[in-house]
């Protein structure tokens, strides 16, 4: 199993998708909660995404800042400099964060009866990642 963790338009016609190995059994059971506020971003937020969008946590708090692009830097021989946006990370569940972040399931921690049981209820998306990015693509999303 794998989970989606971030895509790239590396050009008009092609798309790459970056993808980490998942384990196959749980090591953790209990339900977890995410707590999050409006700075928490980037990486957090990706982690948050994959964690709640695959049933394994719930989220608590404020919604996030909504740091959802890769970019890189080049200084240009005149001394300016240019940012590059090479990527765009989206979750599991084809959410866009960038701009967006993430809205929590509860203002607070709703304790772990409550999250456990919104847990249950979670369906894991499908985890076709090529068809997932295929979809996306399709749809207009600017990667």
């Amino acid at each position: 199993a794998t989970v989606q963790v971030a895509a790239a338009r590396t050009s008009p016609t092609s798309t790459r998708l970056k993808s980490i190995p998942a384990a196959s059994t749980r090591s953790v059971t209990e339900p977890l909660v995410v707590l999050v506020n409006g700075r928490s971003a980037s990486a957090s937020e990706i982690l948050t995404g994959a964690l709640r969008d695959n049933c394994r946590a719930t989220v608590a708090g404020s919604r996030t800042y909504g740091k959802g692009l890769i970019q890189s830097v080049y200084e240009l021989s005149d001394g300016s400099g240019l940012v590059l946006t090479v990527g765009k990370y989206v979750t599991p569940g084809l959410h866009d964060i960038d701009r967006q972040g993430i809205q929590p399931d509860f203002a607070m921690f709703p304790g772990f009866a409550k999250a456990e049981e919104e847990l249950g209820a979670c369906k894991v998306p499908a985890n076709d990642a090529k068809k997932n990015i295929t979809d996306l693509v399709e749809r207009g999303s600017k990667l």
